[in-house]
C-alpha cells in the first residue's frame, strides 16, 4: 500500500490500541495477521493472547508499519 494508506491504518490501530490502554489492557502481540478492514477503518483483533505491555505494544506496531511499507515481514536482521 501506498505511505498514505499505511498511514491511516496505523492511525486506526494506534487509536485501537490507545483506547485499550486506557481501559488498563494491553494488546501484546500486534501483528499484521491480527488486523483487518471494516467499512474503510482497520481493526485490530486478538487482545488477550498474550501479556504485553503499551510500550510493548507501540514497538509492536511500528514493525507492522514497516513492514507494510516494506512489503516482506520485518527482522532484528533487516
Amino acid at each position: 500500500p501506498s505511505p498514505s494508506v499505511v498511514s491511516g491504518i496505523v492511525a486506526d490501530l494506534a487509536a485501537a490500541l490507545q483506547s485499550a490502554h486506557d481501559a488498563g489492557v494491553s494488546h501484546g502481540f500486534v501483528s499484521p495477521s491480527l488486523a483487518w478492514a471494516d467499512e474503510g477503518q482497520a481493526r485490530l483483533g486478538g487482545f488477550g493472547l498474550v501479556d504485553g505491555s503499551p510500550a510493548g505494544d507501540q514497538a509492536q506496531l511500528a514493525a507492522v508499519a514497516i513492514e507494510l511499507l516494506a512489503g516482506r515481514r520485518w527482522t532484528a536482521e533487516h
